[in-house]
């Protein structure tokens, strides 16, 4: 079913958000599968560039956003609708491409590059010009992903060297909890 404009009405199954899920979708019965397209298993698509989301404040305890903000328009609003739908202390687990990789840079679908500056700024830590200096998120944990072949460079290492040679990062991989 089609929701457009609308803030969803009916009782929430699950209060897990699968945000962007195309083709990688959870069960039902612990997760709400949502898409901008349509597809066997998404259980609402709505467009994600257009807001308020149809979902109601405080619904969900978990959202689960891969590789899917780096196609959106606006990222500081989806942000910020991804917190107006969350209960306080839920998480939000994202992974991104690194801006310094070919699967950021190779798909002409995406609309923006993130590093772990990205992310901080994002969420509003260490962002000075930040007009809104309302803290909303607390990152719990963030984690540059290498290729199998750069793992006999210290962990340590990899980030810093990973500004500068590409592929060397190729994802990142955060959890970040609502803070209301």
């Amino acid at each position: 079913m089609r929701t457009k404009g609308k803030i969803l009405t009916q009782q929430l199954s699950s209060t897990k958000l699968n945000f962007g899920c195309g083709k990688k979708i959870e069960p039902e019965k612990e997760w709400l599968n949502v898409d901008n397209q349509s597809g066997k298993g998404i259980n609402k698509s709505f467009n994600f560039n257009s807001f308020p989301y149809p979902f109601k404040d405080n619904a969900f305890e978990e959202i689960r956003a891969w590789y899917i903000l780096e196609h959106l328009d606006d990222v500081e609003k989806v942000m910020d609708e991804l917190w107006r739908i969350s209960k306080n202390k839920a998480k939000i687990d994202i992974i991104i491409p690194y801006y310094n990789s070919q699967s950021a840079v190779n798909c002409i679908q995406h609309k923006h590059l993130f590093s772990d500056t990205t992310i901080r700024n994002l969420l509003g830590i260490n962002n000075p010009y930040r007009v809104n200096n309302l803290i909303k998120f607390k990152l719990t944990s963030m984690e540059l992903i290498t290729s199998k072949f750069w793992t006999w460079i210290p962990q340590s290492c990899r980030a810093s060297i990973g500004k500068y040679i590409p592929n060397v990062v190729n994802t990142i991989h955060c959890e970040v909890e609502v803070i209301k």
